[in-house]
């Protein structure tokens, strides 16, 4: 091939219109990498352990490792119904949230239940496409002999589709 023909081909390869694929096509592949890393809806198996360190020897038994599954949908995904304390129905209409992050792998959050009268806290984890882990950090209103502060991991693993998408 001629100098001419591969400066032809230089300038046909590289016009605003290739140019502009490529550009679609790098957003699209870094918006699916972003959506791939996000927490998928489906059936999700929580466990949530407290650090007992803390908790006296005879009180211990009020903080069980607790597991439970939770099918989640799309809008639930991206809101502290989800993942945290208010993932559990007991807490969902007794519990708020305040300054709700979920970017870039990290997740966190400051909560209260019962306006702040009988807890308070943060959350702060990581999560990724089937695997969320939270560290929960709790105030208990009124201090109960001497627990002040109440440590818990929750983690949570994605399962699979919901039964009733499986049904179908």
């Amino acid at each position: 091939m001629t100098n001419f023909g591969r400066y032809c081909l230089k300038i046909a390869f590289f016009t605003p219109q290739v140019l502009m694929v490529f550009a679609l096509a790098w957003a699209c592949i870094s918006a699916n990498a972003r959506a791939q890393s996000i927490p998928q809806p489906g059936l999700w198996k929580y466990v949530v352990t407290t650090d007992l360190a803390r908790i006296p020897e005879d009180m211990r038994d009020n903080f069980p490792e607790v597991d439970y599954e939770k099918c989640l949908s799309d809008e639930q995904i991206a809101s502290p119904q989800a993942f945290g304390l208010q993932a559990s129905s007991a807490m969902w209409n007794r519990c708020t949230t305040d300054n709700w992050v979920m970017t870039e792998g990290k997740l966190g959050y400051s909560f209260q239940c019962d306006g702040g009268a009988t807890l308070t806290g943060q959350v702060a984890g990581a999560y990724a496409k089937e695997r969320v882990t939270l560290t929960l950090v709790s105030r208990p209103r009124p201090i109960v002999r001497g627990i002040d502060t109440i440590y818990q991991k929750i983690v949570a693993r994605r399962m699979g589709v919901c039964k009733a998408e499986a049904a179908k």
